[in-house]
């Protein structure tokens, strides 16, 4: 097996791959071209991924221009890869509109969350024509932390009109920020311990997170793309709560955030602030979602992944949680 300037994985060990080729559907052979392992392997996948992300979330903004909403569900459903790829941006929107001007990603890739901004935005106009204007996506501070330096570049690179500034540790960027986000698959392999969690956290005014932990003793594992993931256990988990409530800030979780006594995990989604950002989000998330659902009841069907009452509900973790 060729590499390409990869680590050889061993026998035993899981690693990622990447392979391109053709095959004859007559004759049943098949070719392969390249094949790539490890780390770049998930860049190639990932910046592919992301990039037509991007291109989708373009065309959806010319086609919202033009008022063609039917082509903007079809781009959405066939182009976008994570179904709830709009609900977890329009989160990220709000809580810039409610906290400031700075945001920090842990993982932001090719950071198309400011492609899709730039979408919401527009489509906050058509929903929400009285709400003021917001701050303009070139005015905020975008710092992404990515353990990829292929990523880091490329996410400056295709936003050369934003501000734009990566890193590979926290040092590398601001001391403080208004937003932070983070992916829960992003922090199950970038966090180990409840200080290090609380470290991201506590720097922000508002964070956007969804998260699972074990309900017993601290587990290691590994997901599909061949990274190492850690659950903190129930008790860490508890110990970061408590440094959250002493810095005088909560976690609201929504209403799926619950046991899976199965799997034997705690799974969040939710915002770590305080009471007043915490009810300028959930309001704000409200009268946009009742907007769309009434303006444009066709792009709510498409766009918002869950509909479940319970989904938009919300209540502080400590109400359950003691």
């Amino acid at each position: 097996m060729n590499s390409k300037g990869n680590n050889q994985p061993s026998p035993k060990q899981i690693f990622t791959y990447l392979e391109f080729g053709s095959i004859d559907s007559h004759k049943g052979n098949k070719e392969v071209y390249d094949f790539r392992v490890n780390e770049k392997a998930y860049d190639w996948l990932m910046h592919a991924r992301y990039s037509n992300d991007i291109f989708a979330y373009k065309q959806m903004t010319d086609a919202l221009k033009a008022g063609n909403i039917d082509d903007i569900i079809y781009l959405f459903k066939s182009e976008i890869h994570h179904e709830n790829d709009f609900v977890f941006n329009l989160n990220k929107k709000i809580a810039l509109d409610v906290a400031g001007d700075s945001f920090l990603e842990l993982g932001q890739t090719l950071f198309g969350c400011i492609d899709t901004i730039e979408f919401i935005c527009r489509l906050e106009k058509i929903l929400l024509p009285h709400l003021e204007e917001a701050n303009s996506l070139e005015s905020i501070n975008w710092f992404g932390l990515d353990i990829s330096s292929f990523f880091n570049f490329m996410a400056k690179k295709m936003h050369c009109e934003y501000k734009v500034k990566t890193g590979i540790v926290l040092s590398d960027l601001s001391e403080s920020y208004d937003v932070f986000f983070a992916k829960g698959i992003t922090l199950l392999y970038a966090i180990n311990s409840a200080n290090e969690l609380f470290n991201f956290v506590s720097k922000a005014k508002i964070s956007v997170i969804d998260y699972s932990v074990s309900l017993g003793e601290q587990e290691d594992s590994y997901i599909g793309t061949g990274k190492s993931v850690r659950f903190i256990s129930q008790n860490e988990f508890y110990s970061f709560y408590q440094m959250i409530r002493n810095s005088g800030k909560d976690i609201w979780v929504r209403g799926n955030s619950k046991p899976d006594f199965e799997k034997k995990r705690f799974y969040i989604e939710g915002i770590i602030t305080d009471e007043i950002h915490a009810q300028s989000f959930i309001n704000k998330q409200r009268d946009w979602i009742l907007a769309m659902q009434n303006k444009e009841p066709k792009l709510f069907d498409a766009l918002v992944h869950n509909k479940e009452p319970e989904y938009w509900t919300w209540s502080k973790l400590s109400d359950s949680y003691k």
